[in-house]
């Protein structure tokens, strides 16, 4: 062989691409993970047993009833509590729904969660969307991100020779004139032409007060009660009387600050108000979602929770991927072996509950549906063992699988 002789470019670029070393234009699809941590916990797993052959029947049973009950997406907005609109308002309805969706066990079986609805009683689940669809008939936008967390921007005074500040005297706000009087206060979600505070949800101002349960987190992180009712609008700029005696206290100034505003615990607790003596599980848990949610959508999705959806792409792996970034409420994950496994059931959940509720189309349209997995309800372990899915149990579970537990 002629030492230059070169070898074959075509055979070169496959050994590199089947070694994982070439590089391609397509960019690869996105992928939760969620699969390769099954396949691991399957591999790896001692205390219990997937069974292969129990399995596929069991896929085969599921397949063949949702084809004898023509279920498709369609039938998920069947359910009358589940939003019959294709809208944003059904986009941020499922979203809060989904958010909150997790842990309605009660330990008094004989007093559950219980929200009257429509002359009904809803528990667990149906009792949380029961519950928010109370609240919207009630005038409670519980389903807005600004209703969880916005900014509000006031004037203070401030003394620099203590380092003292207070708040603008609010009759210095009276006397100004009603020509120069300008709202200083803003809620604001990065959408100028979207403000819940004004027109349809004008209301929100005198439910989320002290008295219904609205909290402000100052600058020092501790929580100060608003009383809007008492207020008046603070003016946005000094009228020349004002700055006339300004000038004679040289040692005062006026500074703008951006405070959090919070729902807070006592407004979550009537708007979840049960009919029994069992109240919803988790409250100061679900309290934090809601925080953490507003606070996150407010400072990189304007505040917009179809923006979200819209960075998405139309696809639902990257969808549950960009939940599981942003809001940590939705990173369900834990170790197993040494190694990281990812479960994301409540971001698969939402997704599919998206692509069901819009019938795969506009907020609910997606290209890789089946990058989704089956995702574990609260009895589905009893379920799996009782249809051959899980065929051994260790010892520590073999018993509490029997009772139940």
């Amino acid at each position: 062989m002629a030492d230059d002789e070169e070898a074959d470019p075509e055979l070169i670029a496959l050994l590199r691409q089947s070694l994982g070393l070439g590089t391609s234009s397509q960019p690869r699809p996105a992928d939760t993970g969620v699969l390769d941590s099954a396949s691991y916990i399957y591999n790896n797993s001692i205390d219990v047993a997937v069974d292969m052959f129990g399995t596929k029947r069991a896929a085969a049973h599921i397949w063949q009833n949702m084809q004898r009950r023509e279920y498709s997406t369609q039938n998920w907005s069947e359910h009358e509590l589940h939003p019959k609109t294709k809208d944003e308002a059904a986009l941020d309805f499922i979203f809060t729904m989904d958010l909150l969706n997790f842990c309605f066990w009660s330990d008094d079986l004989n007093s559950k969660f219980t929200v009257e609805y429509h002359d009904k009683q809803w528990t667990g689940y149906w009792g949380l969307v029961a519950a928010l669809h109370r609240a919207l008939d009630e005038g409670i936008p519980i389903t807005s991100p600004f209703c969880w967390y916005m900014t509000k921007r006031s004037l203070i005074t401030k003394a620099p020779a203590t380092g003292e500040r207070d708040e603008v005297d609010d009759e210095a706000a009276d006397e100004t004139p009603e020509t120069q009087k300008v709202e200083a206060s803003e809620e604001s979600g990065g959408r100028e032409d979207q403000d819940p505070m004004a027109d349809s949800d004008s209301e929100l101002v005198q439910k989320l007060t002290k008295q219904d349960g609205l909290m402000a987190a100052s600058d020092d992180g501790k929580e100060t009660r608003q009383d809007t009712d008492k207020s008046e609008p603070v003016p946005d700029t000094v009228p020349p009387s004002q700055s006339v005696e300004a000038s004679k206290s040289p040692q005062t100034e006026t500074e703008e600050v951006e405070e959090e505003v919070l729902i807070s615990k006592e407004l979550l607790a009537h708007v979840f108000r049960s009919q029994t003596t069992e109240l919803l599980p988790l409250l100061d848990e679900r309290l934090e979602c809601l925080h953490e949610a507003g606070k996150v959508l407010h400072k990189h999705f304007g505040g917009s929770i179809a923006e979200l959806v819209r960075r998405a792409n139309e696809s639902t792996a990257t969808l549950v991927n960009l939940l599981v970034q942003y809001f940590p409420c939705f990173r369900d994950e834990s170790r197993f072996e040494r190694r990281q496994v990812k479960f994301y059931k409540r971001a698969q959940i939402l997704v599919a509950d998206l692509w069901a509720a819009f019938n795969g189309e506009q907020f609910g349209k997606f290209s890789d549906v089946d990058k989704l997995t089956m995702f574990a309800v609260g009895k589905s372990n009893f379920a799996a063992a009782a249809s051959g899915v899980l065929s051994k149990f260790g010892v520590k579970y073999s018993g509490k699988t029997r009772r139940q537990k």
